[in-house]
C-alpha cells in the first residue's frame, strides 16, 4: 500500500509538471483584451461621451499625467484635452480587433489649458511564470517610421525596449523582453507622448515545452513506473 502511494504521489508529480503553460495568458491580469467593457452601445453614426474609468476598462487604471482619473471617453474623439477613450461598435473602423480597444489623446492638461500632459493606462499583476515576451497591437497615426517611440511600455518604472513584429492593415503587433520579471507582481503601464495612439490585444508569451522536454520527462515517469514495480515485488 505505501508503494502504491508513492507511485500516485511521483506519477502526480511529473502529469503537472507536463501540464503545458498557456502560450499566451494573462495570469493575474485581467482584461488585457478591453473586452470586459461595460459602456452602453452607440447607435451608428452616433458619438458617446464620458463614462466611468472602472466600467469602461476593469482592472485598469487611467491617468491623466500624474493624475488619476475616474472617467473615460466612449466612441468620441477629443479636440485637444488629454484624454483616455475607449473604442467600441459603432465608431467607424477604430477598433482593432474584437469589440473595444482603446485610444490614447495626450494633449493640454484639462485642469490647466496652459499645460501639455500625457495619458496612461496601467495595471498590477502577476507576470506569469515563464513569459519570455510581453506582445501588443498598436496603431499610430500618423504611421511613420519610430512611431512606437511615441508610447512608452513600463513595468513599474523601468521602460522596455520595444521592437515591431508583424504588420497587419493599419496597426503593428510589437513585442517587448519581459523575461526578468517573470513569476513576479509589477505595474505593468503604457504612456502615450503624442497623439493619436491605440492599443489592444495585450498578452504575455510563455514558450511551450518542447517534444524534447516531453520525452525526457516520459522516460523518467516510465521509469519510475518500473522502479515501483519491482519494489512491490
Amino acid at each position: 500500500m505505501k508503494m502504491k502511494t508513492q507511485f500516485v504521489l511521483i506519477g502526480t508529480l511529473v502529469i503537472e509538471t507536463l501540464a503545458p503553460a498557456n502560450r499566451l495568458s494573462g495570469a493575474g491580469f485581467q482584461n488585457l483584451d478591453f473586452e470586459a467593457a461595460n459602456v452602453p452601445i452607440t447607435s451608428p453614426g452616433q458619438f458617446g461621451g464620458y463614462v466611468s474609468a472602472n466600467a469602461a476598462l476593469p482592472g485598469w487604471t487611467v491617468w491623466i499625467g500624474s493624475n488619476q482619473t475616474s472617467q473615460v471617453l466612449h466612441n468620441n474623439l477629443s479636440l485637444g484635452t488629454a484624454v483616455v477613450n475607449i473604442f467600441g461598435p459603432n465608431l467607424f473602423d477604430y477598433v482593432i480587433e474584437g469589440r473595444y480597444s482603446v485610444g490614447f489623446y495626450p494633449g493640454t492638461d484639462p485642469d490647466n489649458s496652459l499645460s501639455l500632459v500625457t495619458v496612461s493606462l496601467g495595471q498590477t499583476g502577476l507576470i506569469p511564470s515563464g513569459t519570455k515576451s510581453l506582445l501588443f497591437t498598436a496603431l499610430f497615426t500618423p504611421n511613420l517610421p519610430g512611431a512606437e517611440n511615441r508610447m512608452g511600455v513600463f513595468v513599474d518604472d523601468q521602460r522596455l525596449n520595444v521592437v515591431a513584429l508583424e504588420t497587419g492593415v493599419g496597426f503593428t503587433t510589437y513585442a517587448a523582453d519581459v523575461s526578468a520579471y517573470a513569476n513576479q507582481e509589477r505595474l505593468l503601464r503604457f504612456t502615450a507622448y503624442s497623439p493619436f495612439c491605440q492599443l489592444d490585444s495585450i498578452r504575455f508569451e510563455v514558450p511551450e515545452a518542447t517534444p524534447l522536454v516531453f520525452a525526457l520527462w516520459g522516460g523518467l515517469l516510465f521509469g519510475t513506473f518500473r522502479v515501483v514495480r519491482r519494489l512491490r515485488k
